[in-house]
């Protein structure tokens, strides 16, 4: 019975860890919301990525005149920030990333623009996202 217990213990320990590392590892997708006149736009932007393709940075915002752009850059490294606009679809606003080699690091941001008024999706600090492969 002991055995047992300590066994059952050390699983549920373990399956414990794998979810908390899961749900706060530095790849789990940014998940947040902003407000918008009156509507919530619920939004997560990927942090890891394949290398073999372009990463998608999908919000579904479907406010009339709403417009974003990404900015990116790669990660620690004075490069200038790339901006992209980004196009609206049945979904909401998409732009891509470009796909890096293996272990590369992209630093970027996302800019929601409705009425004139800019709504940065991640406050001051950009969003690094690791293209793994």
């Amino acid at each position: 019975m002991k055995k047992f217990l300590f066994w059952f213990l050390a699983f549920i320990i373990t399956v414990g860890a794998a979810v908390y590392q899961r749900m706060t590892g530095p790849t789990y997708p940014y998940r947040s919301q902003v407000q918008i006149e009156s509507s919530d736009i619920s939004f997560k932007l990927p942090r890891s990525h394949e290398t073999e393709k372009d990463c998608e940075v999908r919000i579904p915002a479907d406010i009339e005149g709403i417009q974003g752009h990404l900015l990116y850059k790669r990660f620690k490294t004075s490069d200038d920030w790339t901006q992209i606009a980004m196009t609206q679809d049945e979904e909401g606003l998409i732009a891509s990333l470009p796909h890096q080699p293996a272990a590369g690091k992209l630093a970027y941001q996302v800019v929601l623009t409705h009425k004139e008024k800019d709504y940065p999706l991640t406050g001051k600090d950009p969003i690094v996202i690791r293209f793994k492969g």
